[in-house]
Formats: C-alpha cells, sequence, structure tokens
C-alpha cells in the first residue's frame, strides 16, 4: 500500500505524479487543489473545468482564475477531479467540503479524526507553571491575556472581530492585552496600535510576528485565552485550535472548526458569524469563570489521549488492512 500526503502546492506535484505509477492512497492536506491543477493542466484546462463546473451553473462564468483562487467565497471548483480518477481512497481531515467534493468528483472523501500533533509541551502544565511563562514573555500581572495564532487575516480569520471584541471588553472597565501571535500587515499593524494603544486605554494590542516553534508553544501555554476564527470552511481545520486544546488552554473557537477537531469542553464554541458584541460577552465569561485547572488538567488528558496519533495510525492502518483484504478476496473471485 502506498500512502501520499497531497497538498494545494507545487511543491507536491512529484508526489502527484506517482498516482500514475502506482496505487496509491491519497490523505489531503488541503480543502481545495485549484494551484495543483493549475500547474498540471494549465490555465484553460482549469477554465474549462469551472465553466462545467456543477456550481459554476449557479454563478457567474466571467469570474477570473486568478479573482477564484484568491476569494475562497467565488471558486467554482475545488480541482480535485484528477485526484479523484487516480487514487484508490481519498482521505480529508475535515467534512466541511466532502459533500461538494463528491459532488464535484463522485467520490466520497472518507473522514479522518485530526490526531494532536503539537510537539514541545512542557510537562509541568500548572497554573504556577503558566503565570511563570506569562513573566517570562513580560505579560503584565494587571492585564488578562488573549491570543490568536497565524496570519492575522481580517477578511477569512475574522481578527478585525476579535480586536473589536476585545474593545468591548476593555470598554467595560477590563483590562485586556491582545495578542497577535503570527505575520500581519505592517501598515494596518501600526494603524491599529495607534488607534488602540493610546494613553487611559484598558486595551494593548501586540502583534508579535512571526515566531519558532518554541516561542509558539510557549505563547499558547502562556495565554489564558485563545480565540481562532474562521468566515469560511475551505480554510479547513484550524490546527492552532488544536494545539490549544492538546496544552490545555481555554479558548473560543468558530463552531465548524470546533467540532473538525472534537474540541474537549474548554474549548467553547462561537457562532461562525459571530458578532463582535457576542464575542466579547464569552470572552467576558472567561475573566469571571476561570477554571480550575485540576478539573481542567483531567479533561486535557483525556482530549490527548483520545485524539493521539497512536490512535489515528492505528484507525488508518485498520482501513488500510480492510482495503487490501477486498481486493485480495475480489482476485479470488
Amino acid at each position: 500500500v502506498l500512502i501520499i500526503v497531497l497538498g494545494n502546492s507545487l511543491f507536491h506535484l512529484p508526489f502527484l505524479r506517482l498516482l500514475h505509477r502506482h496505487d496509491c492512497h491519497v490523505i489531503a492536506h488541503d480543502t481545495r487543489m485549484v494551484n495543483v491543477y493549475l500547474a498540471l493542466q494549465g490555465v484553460d484546462e482549469l477554465k474549462a473545468l469551472m465553466r462545467k463546473s456543477i456550481d459554476a451553473r449557479e454563478q457567474s462564468n466571467d469570474v477570473s482564475i486568478a479573482d477564484q483562487i484568491a476569494n475562497f467565497d467565488l471558486l467554482q471548483n475545488l480541482g480535485y477531479g484528477y485526484i479523484a480518477r487516480l487514487t484508490k481512497t481519498l482521505y480529508m481531515h475535515t467534512s466541511l467540503v466532502r459533500e461538494r467534493i463528491a459532488k464535484e468528483t463522485g467520490l466520497t472523501p472518507k473522514i479522518l479524526f485530526f490526531p494532536v500533533y503539537l510537539h514541545g509541551i512542557p510537562d509541568d502544565l500548572s497554573a504556577e507553571a503558566r503565570q511563570a511563562a506569562r513573566t517570562a514573555l513580560g505579560f503584565s500581572d494587571d492585564c488578562f491575556h488573549v491570543s490568536t495564532f497565524g496570519s492575522v487575516d481580517y477578511e477569512y480569520k475574522q481578527v478585525d472581530k476579535v480586536i473589536s471584541a476585545a474593545a468591548i471588553v476593555s470598554s467595560n472597565n477590563h483590562s485586556v492585552c491582545l495578542h497577535m501571535v503570527g505575520p500581519a500587515h505592517q501598515v494596518l499593524a501600526e494603524k491599529e496600535k495607534e488607534q488602540y494603544n493610546r494613553e487611559g486605554s484598558l486595551l494593548r494590542l501586540d502583534y508579535v510576528g512571526r515566531v519558532t516553534g518554541e516561542e509558539y508553544v510557549q505563547h499558547m501555554f502562556a495565554t489564558q485565552l485563545g480565540v481562532q476564527l474562521r468566515s469560511n470552511p475551505l480554510l479547513g481545520i484550524s490546527g492552532s485550535l488544536s494545539d490549544l486544546a492538546a496544552i490545555g488552554t481555554p479558548a473560543i473557537g468558530s463552531r465548524g472548526l470546533c467540532r473538525e477537531i472534537d474540541a474537549p469542553e474548554y474549548i467553547e464554541e462561537a457562532p461562525d458569524n459571530v458578532t463582535a458584541e457576542a464575542l466579547a460577552t464569552q470572552i467576558q465569561q472567561h475573566l469571571r469563570t476561570r477554571e480550575e485547572w485540576r478539573v481542567l488538567g483531567k479533561k486535557r488528558k483525556e482530549y490527548v489521549q483520545h485524539m493521539s496519533i497512536e490512535q489515528y495510525n492505528k484507525l488508518l492502518l485498520e482501513d488500510f488492512s480492510n482495503f487490501v483484504f477486498l481486493q485480495a478476496t475480489t482476485r479470488v473471485r
């Protein structure tokens, strides 16, 4: 059995070509494969695919390929047809686009759970150790620390709503520090800091920028609340939300994201189209009701065991074994 992991990247083209030479099972890394399809088939073939797409019949055919790649809401086809024709099995970690891929290709993906894969989790996860981590990062003791992870995206990751929600919480006489751990547009970041980081304000915006793997874990561990939002299912699973769950940090996540990682109790759902006002209310609830680490730690341990890579490998190998057995019995017949 040959298993390959494919993503929507030109770097994956050598792996994609293996589909022509071997019987392969594909584990998809991304919800769309348009860039790969474009590289393999060319722009004319991709345009033709979009024109005959089932979903394209309900949209304008005048949308350019560049606009579709840039704006997920305009994407008329996910580009999985090429892979679906050649693979024995298509596995995905998100069910959010399962029906659409089945509709566009005729092949229904199998859904795997998204395992915990965060490395470098500290041995001591106690409240005291987290306080020490905040001190090491220079976090203020008189501030409630909220963090969001990944690129600072106002459109699909709704960082603007997170900022607005934090501002609402601070307007209710709560001191809030919002840390954005990931690359940001410098001009927009300076504009936001100029607006909020003024003297007398109870809100402080901290644009952390890119970090190392070790620094990423340190911020996850130190923050008192994570917030991960998504406005479009084509962005797929939030690895950061999974990491927050794995390290035992309470968080708020968009409903779809929470359900895709089978989130534990300390990861709270927010509506996919949550308003800044509603998000602020959820953040304030965490200010009032901070769960004891003794209770939260037990839930974290249960979650990590349930979503472990060992469990993932076991289920995947069982499925492959069933496939090989069916292939063998079919040949005997």
